[in-house]
């Protein structure tokens, strides 16, 4: 009896896999980023304190790619990734990269066209970069560091089918899991009276957290 549901089983499975669909998915988006922290050393002239902690607030658009598997008509499942770089000031951008796993699930679909529900997670690493600030006596060097911040996504999308490919535009939210921490480290140079010095600053910042809204244009194509 065992070795007959799980004969039954296999072959149901074998059934789904031979249905399935594998597509290659690529997004443009505009995303709005919100990071929140204890400390602040994002250099962010929208930056606003509030009980202690800095908030800051950036604009920009990015790319993206994903590998989405749909097993049934029902529910698609993806991996993805996406980079987006802010500019917060002439001298200072933060470069956002993204891994996301999610699922679709299908509200409304016809041949051609849905409209689905998105849930799922993601990780988020920022590199923050400083321009080299020199004087005709002295100069300013910075880098930093982050830990990845990890979120949940929630989103509603749709799709139309034209010519094998499947156009989309999908709104998605997330907000913070578990929080980062990042340090920033600063070299200062200077001549002064008694020869050349450089001191040497170092910046932590603590629970760091990402809240992003994006509206992207998605273009799918099965292989």
């Amino acid at each position: 009896m065992k070795m007959f549901l799980s004969t039954a089983l296999l072959a149901a499975f074998a059934a789904s896999l031979a249905h399935a669909e594998v597509k290659v998915e690529s997004r443009v988006f505009h995303s709005n980023l919100r990071l929140d922290a204890k400390s602040s050393t994002f250099y962010s002239p929208d930056s606003v304190e509030s009980n202690g902690r800095q908030e800051s607030f950036f604009n920009t658009a990015g790319v993206g790619v994903a590998g989405v598997f749909s097993p049934n008509q029902a529910i698609d499942m993806g991996i993805g990734y996406s980079y987006a770089r802010y500019y917060v000031n002439s001298g200072t951008q933060i470069d956002q990269q993204v891994a996301s796993l999610f699922s679709r699930f299908n509200l409304l679909q016809s041949e051609t066209g849905k409209v689905y529900a998105l849930v799922g997670a993601s990780s988020h690493q920022l590199d923050q970069k400083f321009a080299t600030e020199r004087g005709s006596t002295s100069s300013v060097e910075a880098e930093s560091s982050y830990s990845p911040i990890v979120n949940y996504d929630a989103g509603l999308g749709a799709a139309i089918t034209l010519a094998g490919l499947d156009l989309g535009l999908e709104y998605k939210y997330s907000n913070t899991l578990s929080k980062g921490q990042g340090t920033v480290k600063e070299k200062s140079s200077y001549i002064s009276l008694t020869g050349p010095v450089v001191e040497n600053y170092k910046s932590k910042i603590k629970g760091i957290s990402a809240e992003t809204q994006e509206l992207s244009m998605t273009l799918s194509v099965k292989i």
